[in-house]
């Protein structure tokens, strides 16, 4: 058994972003978090600059490269103040925040980026140069809270305002790899998302995002007052095991007296609920079809799982690897 768990570690350490990838990451996060708050000012645009934050799966850790030697995104939110950032169109802020981009960006000579503001709701900056990396911008409206650290709002493409807490979520995460024992819940993240990325088309992977998948998790561990063993394995059969039997039948939350309460209750056939914003239900868009998909491919993954786990108890590590194959692409390629 031991033999498979240290595979599964290996595997891990060959899914995450290099060294290298990290290392151009956070001197381009440090650059702008330096630069920007000269470029983004009120004699401009009449916005404020007020902070720069790291967020998203670099800032949680849980950040995949997208191949081998491919490329990842790290997000950056970019809080701001002043009267045009609370009633600018999310256009015309993406517009100037890109404009505080390329200023920041004017006079560097090496690996300069390109830019795209045509995502959902952020600005991408684009490495070309190896490593690559891609830097998303998203600007989030600064706005006071009594309790809550860099609380704030992303301006959205259909108007609405969606209230979040950048540093609230990822200390969700940090909470619970403090809890967890042996093994911290950010690396079983990343192998399902992993998983996630090679047994669900694209269109798919959109439904079952990261944050999806944290949220179940946590929901897991929280509930069921679980601690995780040493097992790889046994952790994700447990977890795969629990997710299909509760079936997602019930909302998933997480109740907190600092979040508002929710304006209209959330509707669908699946509730798992931001737990910074009680009006945002991250699975709006699902369909029963698109929850039994999901349960069903659950129920494949632990299906694997246990028969690597009984080929592995037996010492049979090679058949072991073979079927964690099925579900972990390059699992023997990665760890020989």
């Amino acid at each position: 058994m031991q033999q498979i768990n240290d595979k599964i570690g290996e595997f891990i350490r060959a899914i995450r972003i290099s060294d290298d990838q990290a290392k151009v990451a956070k001197n381009e996060l440090d650059f702008l978090e330096k630069n920007l708050s000269t470029y983004i000012q009120s004699s401009d645009d009449n916005l404020s600059f007020v902070k720069a934050l790291r967020s998203g799966s670099y800032a949680k850790h849980t950040a995949l490269k997208r191949h081998q030697s491919g490329d990842f995104d790290a997000d950056l939110v970019i809080y701001i103040s002043g009267e045009n950032a609370t009633n600018a169109e999310l256009d015309n802020l993406l517009d100037s925040i890109k404009r505080g981009l390329q200023s920041a960006y004017q006079n560097r000579t090496k690996r300069k980026p390109e830019f795209d503001p045509d995502a959902k709701s952020s600005v991408k900056v684009i490495f070309e140069d190896t490593p690559k990396i891609n830097i998303d911008a998203v600007p989030i409206i600064s706005i006071p809270h009594k309790s809550i650290d860099n609380w704030g709002a992303i301006p959205r493409k259909d108007g609405e305002k969606r209230y979040t807490s950048v540093t609230e979520h990822i200390e969700f995460i940090r909470k619970r790899n403090r809890e967890s024992n042996s093994i911290p819940f950010g690396h079983l993240i990343m192998l399902m998302k992993w998983w996630r990325n090679h047994a669900f088309d694209q269109e798919e992977q959109k439904k079952v995002s990261s944050f999806f998948l944290e949220l179940i998790f946590f929901f897991f561990f929280d509930t069921t007052e679980s601690t995780l063993g040493k097992s790889w394995l046994e952790n994700l059969l447990v977890i795969g095991t629990w997710i299909v039997r509760h079936r997602m039948n019930n909302k998933i939350s997480f109740p907190d007296p600092r979040v508002p309460s929710a304006e209209n209750e959330p509707q669908g056939p699946v509730l798992v609920i931001d737990p910074m914003n009680n009006d945002n239900n991250i699975t709006h868009d699902w369909s029963l079809e698109d929850l039994n998909t999901f349960l069903s491919r659950i129920d494949e993954l632990c299906d694997v799982v246990q028969d690597a786990l009984n080929e592995a108890e037996v010492g049979e590590f090679d058949e072991a690897a073979a079927l964690l194959e099925q579900i972990f692409p390059n699992f023997r390629n990665w760890t020989s």
